[in-house]
């Protein structure tokens, strides 16, 4: 449920943020989500969409390296100093695709971002503050939003290719990727969270014995958060 989920817990301001109808009232309560809905699990909150972002624009390379660092815990290396971040106006019009292959021809971008990028694309569907659009938000799908565009029916690309060779071309996609392939790591990093929370301290390699032996727990029991 942390991943994906047939349901979300909103109020009534939330749905109409989220496009959901008939949900009346400030409590929080679970809604079921129909089959095709784009909510549901951590990754499509709006507040990790706000979260993800520096309030300009939305990246892939925020989202992107979020969830590899705090769902994932397979941090990315900090990038080098030397390098220059992406224009927000280049002089050259280029799409973001071509701005992200330009900026992984320096090779020592080149390893982190093959990482990162996949995982962050479809993201761009959702704005700053995770409201979701077929036709992607801001600066650079704002094409997509024109009426001839809209017309003919063009859409945005923002596809990631996985490490693995995987194609995702949706949040849920990903989500699937996520439920498939990385479960553990996702346990790992809830339950390395929640050791930091409840000790009050950074976590060591000495905590390593515990922080293992939690998960073969919790994995005996279904990934049960009370048994975490």
């Amino acid at each position: 449920h942390l991943i994906d989920s047939d349901f979300a817990v909103i109020t009534e301001r939330m749905a109409l943020h989220y496009g959901i109808p008939n949900v009346l009232g400030n409590e929080y309560r679970p809604v079921s989500l129909p089959a095709d809905s784009v909510r549901g699990g951590l990754l499509t909150h709006a507040s990790c969409m706000a979260l993800t972002t520096d309030g300009m624009i939305t990246s892939p390379i925020y989202r992107g390296k979020w969830i590899l660092e705090k769902i994932l815990d397979t941090p990315p290396p900090e990038a080098p100093a030397n390098v220059p971040p992406l224009e927000d106006a280049p002089k050259v019009r280029l799409s973001l695709r071509e701005q992200f292959a330009k900026h992984r021809e320096d090779k020592n971008c080149a390893a982190c971002h093959l990482k990162i990028d996949p995982v962050g694309w479809p993201f761009e569907h959702d704005s700053l503050l995770g409201a979701h659009s077929i036709y992607g938000w801001g600066e650079n799908w704002n094409k997509f939003r024109e009426s001839k565009s809209i017309a003919r029916g063009d859409k945005p690309d923002v596809h990631g290719i996985l490490p693995d060779g995987t194609r995702v071309e949706s949040v849920a996609d990903l989500q699937q990727v996520i439920l498939k392939n990385h479960r553990r790591d996702v346990l790992r990093s809830v339950t390395k969270n929640m050791l930091i929370y409840a000790l009050g301290r950074p976590l060591d390699l000495s905590d390593d014995p515990v922080i293992n032996e939690i998960i073969q727990r919790v994995e005996s029991r279904d990934d049960s958060t009370r048994e975490l």
